[in-house]
């Protein structure tokens, strides 16, 4: 389970950075 969480946080903040880079 804990890894299942690390691993959609990290996809969550990659997307966030993603965002911000685009914009």
């Amino acid at each position: 389970m804990f890894e299942n969480s690390v691993e959609k946080n990290t996809a969550v903040v990659f997307l966030n950075n993603q965002i911000e880079f685009n914009t």
